[in-house]
C-alpha cells in the first residue's frame, strides 16, 4: 500500500477547514507553492506538505527541494503538535533547516 493514500483523509479534513475559514485561506494563498519536509530522523521516511491551487497536498515524494525541513524522532515531530512547538525546536528535539518564516506559516 503505498502512505499516500494514508494522507488522503487528513488532507480532506484540513482542506474543509481551509475553504470554511478566511484565515485559513489567506494563509493558503501566501504558501502556495511551498513545500514543508517532515523526516523521520534515523530513517527513510518522509512526508511533504505543499500547497496547491489553495489546497494542502500530503505525500512522500516531491520533485523539488522542500523550502523548509523538519526532523526528528517520532516522538519527538509528534510534540510539534503541543502547546509548546517552538519550544521542541529550541531545545534541539527536532531540527529546522530553511525558511524558518515558511515553517511558521504551516504550522
Amino acid at each position: 500500500m503505498h502512505l499516500d493514500i494514508l494522507f488522503k483523509p487528513v488532507a480532506a479534513l484540513i482542506n474543509r477547514r481551509i475553504n470554511e475559514q478566511t484565515p485559513a485561506r489567506d494563509l493558503a494563498e501566501k504558501l502556495e507553492g511551498s513545500v514543508l519536509a517532515i523526516r523521520v530522523a534515523d530513517t527513510a521516511l518522509s512526508v511533504y506538505m505543499s500547497v496547491i491551487n489553495g489546497q494542502l497536498v500530503l505525500t512522500t515524494d516531491v520533485e523539488t527541494d522542500p523550502d523548509v525541513a523538519l526532523s526528528g524522532s517520532p516522538l519527538s515531530l509528534a510534540a510539534l503538535a503541543g502547546s509548546d512547538p517552538q519550544g521542541v525546536i529550541r531545545d534541539g528535539r527536532v531540527q529546522m533547516i530553511g525558511d524558518a518564516e515558511t515553517g511558521q506559516d504551516f504550522q
